[in-house]
């Protein structure tokens, strides 16, 4: 009984919120279509207490257009079709909440391009098995989306089920005939009864049309939450009063009845609400309305408990210069600046609301005056109108879209190589351009060098040039192993342990070119083959420098004292020039040094 009820409410509150958007149909005993008729309730199983509610229907919806028999538990129809994000022609839609429990169901009837066709029903007419209300309304894909996780609650997100669009070919089900009325017929219009309400005193007064051949009334009061007569009375008038003695949902009957027998009323739903509301919120999600100068903007309030007597909002706006608000919360804005809207209700209880309004904008510039797009890549632009407190809505637009596209938050994507303008165009028609180029894409990459022996400490620049020429140079650099070696964005690799690393350039879509890095220690000491030596002149004898340890780097710079004296090379080979003493030096690349003695005679 609890997820009946549950299930009942979640269909009717999101009707209640919908209504009039909806195109209303009201489903009659055997009025098409005929889903009342007792051969197809004994084949859906959500007849038993779900008749009229929107499970009920989109299940009848599927077996008339599809042959589809979909389970008795909503959760498994998921699995009826495939589950998608996007709605398509002959789908069902399921509204649900965080945790997965679908909380609302409908169908889509159509869909052609950003736009759908939807259907779906409300519960039998408010209790009663042979009428109930069945809605259809067109919308954009986005607004239905929105109003059905909106107007949910405590909905999160909607999937759709696809199933097959070909409708099998499915005989109608039978009509049931219509009931023989009594005779003479009462003349009962389907318009009848009506109800007036008392909210503060809970006093219900169901009045009808007097009827013809009619020798009694009977009025009967259903409590429809209860599922029980609340009030069932004969009377003679044409009117009834009574007072209520709890809140809650009700529907209303008359009977006209003569000694041929009675025929029915259709029923009456009203509701009698809580007295007063707890708190009020405003029925918008955000904490403040942004608009531009003469746009309008329609604000209402959500009351708590849900169902709470109103009575009189009180509309206020604390700049109605700057926006003003009428008696049904339809907001105006007329100049820039910012207001507060106010909701208060009888009880004192009060909603509010920041509207803001822009300025009509002077100028407006792109923060990119021209930009370099690599194609099959994106960009996104950013338009700033002036003075600071203007709109800043934009609308974008490319020159020719066959080269870039924008979308409607000013994201640029390259489609073909050449150049194209971008333009931003504001509310008032100001507008701004920069200059789009696509590039193509990288084809490889290369590097300055394949492998690189580099000392502790010291560092190397690697250099890539990416192919073709004219695409986008830039790479991203990678080491595998950065304790052996760093590189920074510019391809500056620092040698930081002995060992190997692998360097990697990669440029934007993901063409990537290695090298190999060998970091090895320091000179720890340097010493050469011999600590003198006598040359005479004119002769020369090459010096050979060992570094340690073995792993280390072994380059040495030589140098005489006295090159007068005596010459050396880059290899260490020494010239005897004239005679005399003079040191010769090696020293390492991080500063060690060793000399040795060099004496040269005639």
């Amino acid at each position: 009984m609890v997820k009946k009820l549950i299930k009942t409410m979640l269909c009717f509150l999101l009707t209640l919120s919908l209504v009039s958007s909806f195109n209303l149909t009201e489903v009659q005993g055997a009025s098409y279509p005929n889903w009342s008729a007792g051969a197809y309730n004994g084949e859906n199983p959500l007849s038993a207490g779900y008749r009229g509610q929107c499970t009920w229907y989109v299940w009848g919806r599927v077996k008339e257009l599809h042959g589809i028999r979909l389970p008795g538990l909503i959760g498994q129809w998921q699995n009826a079709g495939t589950v998608s994000s996007n709605p398509t022609t002959a789908s069902i839609a399921l509204i649900v909440n965080a945790n997965g429990t679908i909380l609302h169901t409908a169908y889509i009837e159509s869909v052609n391009g950003n736009s759908l066709e939807y259907s779906e029903a409300n519960s039998t007419y408010f209790g009663d098995p042979n009428h109930y209300y069945y809605y259809t309304a067109s919308k954009s894909i986005t607004q239905y989306v929105n109003d059905a996780i909106r107007y949910t609650t405590g909905a999160k997100y909607v999937k759709f089920v696809q199933l097959p669009v070909t409708p099998p070919s499915v005989p109608d089900p039978t009509p049931t005939p219509s009931p023989t009325p009594p005779s003479p017929n009462p003349n009962v219009t389907w318009e009848m009864p009506w109800v007036t309400l008392d909210q503060i005193n809970q006093i219900v007064t169901v009045n009808w049309y007097a009827v013809n051949n009619t020798d009694y009334y009977k009025v009967t009061i259903l409590d429809n939450w209860a599922n029980a007569i609340a009030y069932e009375k004969i009377i003679y008038e044409n009117s009834y009063t009574v007072k209520l003695p709890n809140r809650g949902g009700f529907i209303a009957y008359f009977d006209a009845c003569n000694s041929a027998g009675c025929i029915r009323s259709r029923g009456k739903y009203f509701y009698l609400m809580d007295n007063e509301p707890t708190s009020v919120t405003m029925g918008t999600s955000v904490s403040e309305v942004n608009l531009d100068i003469g746009q309008t903007y329609k604000l209402s309030v959500n009351l708590n408990p849900y169902h709470s007597y109103v009575g009189n909002i009180t509309w206020t706006s604390s700049s109605p210069s700057v926006a003003s608000v009428d008696q049904n919360g339809n907001v105006k804005a007329l100049k820039a600046g910012g207001t507060i809207i106010r909701a208060k209700l009888d009880n004192g209880q009060e909603a509010k609301v920041l509207v803001r309004v822009a300025a009509k904008p002077i100028a407006v510039k792109i923060t990119d005056s021209k930009k370099v797009i690599s194609k099959g890549f994106s960009y996104t632009f950013r338009a700033i109108a002036t003075p600071n407190n203007a709109s800043q809505k934009v609308t974008w637009r490319t020159g020719n879209p066959k080269i870039a596209t924008v979308d409607k938050n000013g994201k640029v994507t390259g489609k073909s190589e050449g150049l194209t303008w971008l333009y931003a165009k504001t509310t008032n028609g100001k507008e701004a351009k920069a200059l789009v180029k696509i590039i193509p894409q990288p084809s490889g990459v290369k590097l300055n060098y394949s492998s690189k022996v580099v000392t502790l400490g010291k560092q190397t620049k690697f250099k890539a040039t990416v192919n073709p020429t004219n695409a986008n140079q830039a790479v991203t650099w990678r080491s595998s192993n950065t304790r052996v070696a760093t590189v920074d964005k510019n391809g500056l690799v620092k040698a930081k342990g002995v060992g190997t690393a692998v360097i990697t350039a990669k440029t934007i879509n993901g063409k990537q070119v290695t090298a190999t890095v060998k970091v090895i220690p320091q000179p720890q000491s340097v010493k050469l083959n011999t600590a003198k030596r006598v040359m005479r002149r004119g002769t020369t004898y090459k010096f050979k420098a060992t570094v340690n340890p073995t792993n280390a780097n072994q380059a040495v710079t030589w140098r005489t004292g006295n090159s007068k004296i005596a010459t050396v090379d880059k290899n260490g080979k020494v010239t005897a020039r004239s005679t005399g003493l003079t040191w010769l030096y090696a020293r390492t690349v991080n500063g060690k040094e060793i000399r040795a003695l060099i004496k040269v005679t005639k």
